[in-house]
């Protein structure tokens, strides 16, 4: 089961990017360090509305990224990713959706022990995926 409690200054809001393109939201500082010591279960919570303009077929795929120092990232071990696909005209689904890793149904990701202080929302959008720019994820951590 997810946390629930949302911290609102643990929270990044960013608009989708162009087709074809990799980008990453603002990171969030965990405030703890050494890397050993996310002693709580925290939930990072991504929520994305409906995206009309997204192709059949064309994907938007997310990912948690952590750094130690806020500017060498790479992907969380164990957190994996999740896809939106465009289907049947009507672009793709807002979040919650049926299959995100580490808690079906629900748009969580939650973070491993060994996770580093900061991190943040990797999205990549296939090459055709149509203009989504004007749509906005949030990016939070529950408790």
């Amino acid at each position: 089961m997810p946390r629930e409690i949302q911290d609102i200054l643990k929270y990044v809001r960013t608009a989708l990017p162009a087709q074809n393109t990799t980008a990453q939201s603002a990171s969030i500082d965990l405030e703890q360090t050494p890397a050993d010591s996310v002693n709580e279960v925290i939930d990072v919570i991504i929520r994305l509305p409906a995206t009309p303009n997204l192709a059949n077929g064309q994907t938007i795929t997310f990912s948690i990224q952590d750094s130690a120092d806020n500017s060498s990232f790479a992907t969380v071990a164990g957190t994996g990713s999740f896809v939106v696909t465009g289907a049947g005209g009507n672009g793709g689904p807002a979040f919650p959706v049926a299959a995100i890793p580490n808690s079906p149904g629900m748009p969580h990701f939650k973070l491993p022990p060994q996770t580093r202080r900061y991190i943040r929302a990797q999205v990549v959008t296939s090459a055709t995926a149509g203009d989504n720019t004007a749509v906005f994820y949030t990016f939070q951590l529950g408790f």
